[in-house]
């Protein structure tokens, strides 16, 4: 975003214009994305198999009692 923000103030030809354009419109949909995937990511995390492991007995015998997901 900085540097198509840098490019722009150089006054650029019409071409370029319309590349920073089209660069501009990917950067903002691949920034949707990688939030998207990050919620997701973050998401996921609460059910790995490491953080299971990591719980206590009372702790895990808890969450199953209670029917919480894992």
């Amino acid at each position: 975003t900085q540097q198509i923000r840098r490019w722009r103030s150089e006054s650029p030809s019409a071409d370029h214009i319309g590349e920073l354009d089209r660069m501009e419109k990917q950067n903002q949909e691949l920034r949707a994305v990688t939030a998207e995937v990050l919620a997701l990511a973050r998401e996921l995390r609460k059910g790995t198999i490491d953080r299971i492991m990591g719980m206590s007995d009372l702790e895990l015998g808890l969450q199953a009692v209670l029917g919480k997901s894992l």
